[in-house]
């Protein structure tokens, strides 16, 4: 194996003088690395977007199924100068493209009504009913009462007996 000999030393360059003193480079330093691309399985970053609360409910985030069915009802009380009414809102949500489920529509407009602090119903000629007063229940229609003779004992009718279901054997 041939040897090599020792390497030459350094040639002086405009960074460094011939007599040892330090002196400023002449080039830019390096800018820093610009950050890695995100890989291609990496998940997005949820933003929080916050939404407006109002009496225990929250008004949907735009852009979404919930706050379209939301923006026609407000169009629908604009309109009306007042709130709209359930049937209203079913028939502008029938007619939706696309159509909104009903059972969603109504929940929804239920949800929109707390929103608003609305009370009671909404059908026109009727009058919401004023927080913590309830309805007086509708009186009973009276039974007939058959006629008691003296010394007899009032017939009791029997109160029906449901029949006795025999249990299947277990294995």
């Amino acid at each position: 194996m041939a040897k090599t000999p020792p390497a030459a030393p350094a040639a002086p360059t405009a960074d460094t003088p011939t007599d040892g003193a330090p002196v400023a480079p002449t080039t830019a330093p390096e800018a820093p690395a610009a950050p890695a691309a995100p890989a291609a399985d990496a998940k997005p970053v949820k933003v929080k977007i916050e939404r407006e609360k109002q009496n225990g409910q929250t008004k949907p985030a735009e852009g979404t199924l919930t706050r379209k069915l939301w923006d026609i009802i407000d169009g629908i009380s604009a309109k009306n100068a007042a709130p709209a009414t359930r049937k209203e809102v079913m028939e502008a949500a029938a007619a939706a493209v696309p159509p909104f489920n009903t059972a969603m529509s109504a929940s929804l407009y239920s949800h929109w009504r707390k929103f608003h602090g609305l009370t009671g119903t909404s059908a026109p000629g009727r009058t919401a009913k004023p927080e913590g007063e309830t309805p007086a229940a509708p009186a009973a229609p009276e039974a007939p009462v058959a006629p008691v003779v003296e010394g007899e004992t009032p017939a009791v009718p029997e109160a029906p007996v449901a029949p006795v279901v025999p249990e299947a054997p277990t294995a």
